[in-house]
């Protein structure tokens, strides 16, 4: 339970890569906060741009380290680094494209103390700095079960938003981070620290603004992989309990329809129509969201790919509002 007496300092971690065109946003929500971090730490990972150079500029302005990486490591370890050097119980997280409203951590801190969880989700809203806030928050479409209920629930699906605030302690008992699962390394951890004894405590005021991205059309194909590779991990790691472990699985066999819903499009998008169908049948073991498509793609796996990409632009212009 959370001790009114215990430390509350706090270190902001920013793993960032090629960043330098959202970074100063980052760290400016950061210097603009309510409630000021107690450290900042800002992870160069191996950056080809001028991602340091942005970053030293805030040296000063707000306690913030810089630690520079010689190669790109992926955020999963980039993180780990990050929070093996800080020196406070309480870690933030913040992504290099995205921002915090003025008070965000106020009220992360707040929330903490009131419900005396050891992790924290805030609630976010899609953002483009060029065309303002969406309408919608994450908590819309994604809720944070009731405790009793979260060990089951977080193996079905992620409920953590990736920018939470998390006690050490817990994070350094379970292993932290590992870059094995990077692309789904959030989930991975999350699982751990709950299997731990960690509770998650959902905010309703959303206070993260999460940057709308213009670079891709669809989920990143190292998450969707990554997921699958943790899954079977998972699967392995819970074999002695039948209830959890027929969850994993269904899961699992959910996570690979996924990734071969995946393939079937990109095949598709490269004119690959035999390849297409052929992932595209083994996706039909999917959820009915994923068969729909499925089915699709085994009819007409050119024009299922156009429409898939015309659907995701259509959903990405109207997650923000001017």
């Amino acid at each position: 339970m959370f001790d009114q007496g215990e430390d509350q300092s706090v270190t902001v971690v920013v793993p960032a890569w090629n960043a330098a065109a959202t970074l100063a946003a980052a760290l400016a929500s950061i210097a603009d906060q309510t409630r000021l971090p107690d450290a900042v730490i800002v992870v160069d990972d191996g950056s080809t741009d001028a991602t340091r150079a942005v970053a030293e500029s805030w040296v000063g302005p707000l306690p913030l380290t810089v630690i520079g990486l010689d190669i790109n490591v992926g955020p999963a370890a980039a993180r780990d680094r990050a929070i093996r050097a800080a020196t406070t119980p309480l870690i933030a997280l913040l992504d290099a494209d995205d921002a915090w409203e003025p008070e965000h951590l106020e009220t992360l801190l707040a929330e903490r103390a009131a419900s005396g969880a050891e992790i924290v989700s805030p609630n976010a809203v899609f953002w483009d700095p060029a065309r303002g806030r969406g309408a919608g928050t994450y908590r819309d479409v994604v809720t944070v079960p009731p405790e009793a209920e979260q060990s089951d629930a977080i193996l079905r699906h992620d409920f953590v938003f990736g920018g939470t605030l998390f006690e050490r302690g817990v994070y350094d008992r379970v292993g932290g981070f590992r870059a094995e699962f990077s692309g789904s390394e959030p989930w991975d951890l999350w699982m751990r620290m709950i299997d731990a004894g960690a509770r998650v405590h959902g905010v309703e005021h959303a206070t993260y603004l999460y940057r709308v991205a213009t670079d891709s059309v669809s989920q990143s194909p190292a998450a969707v992989h990554s997921a699958v590779a943790l899954l079977d991990d998972v699967c392995h790691r819970v074999a002695n309990d039948d209830r959890r472990l027929a969850i994993a699985v269904r899961t699992l066999r959910e996570m690979r329809a996924r990734r071969d819903l995946m393939l079937a499009y990109e095949a598709a998008g490269d004119g690959k129509v035999s390849t297409a169908r052929r992932h595209a049948f083994k996706a039909r073991r999917g959820p009915i969201a994923v068969r729909v498509r499925a089915c699709a793609l085994l009819f007409a796996p050119t024009a299922a790919r156009r429409w898939r990409d015309r659907t995701v632009e259509r959903r990405r212009a109207d997650a923000v509002t001017r």
